[in-house]
C-alpha cells in the first residue's frame, strides 16, 4: 500500500471512536481470507443469505 493510503488508515483509526489501532488491517485480513476460499463455499454463503 502507498504511504498516503497508510496515513489515511492511521487517521481514520485515530479519529473514529469505534476504531482501535489495527482494526482496519484485521478487517482487510479477514476479507482476504474469505475471498480466497473455494468458489463453492462463497456460493453457499450467498444462497443461505449470509451477507457478512
Amino acid at each position: 500500500m502507498s504511504s498516503r493510503a497508510l496515513a489515511e488508515i492511521l487517521r481514520l483509526e485515530r479519529t473514529r471512536n469505534y476504531l482501535q489501532p489495527g482494526d482496519i488491517s484485521a478487517a482487510v485480513r479477514l476479507w482476504k481470507d474469505y475471498v480466497h476460499r473455494p468458489e463453492r463455499q462463497l456460493w453457499q454463503d450467498y444462497e443461505r443469505g449470509n451477507v457478512h
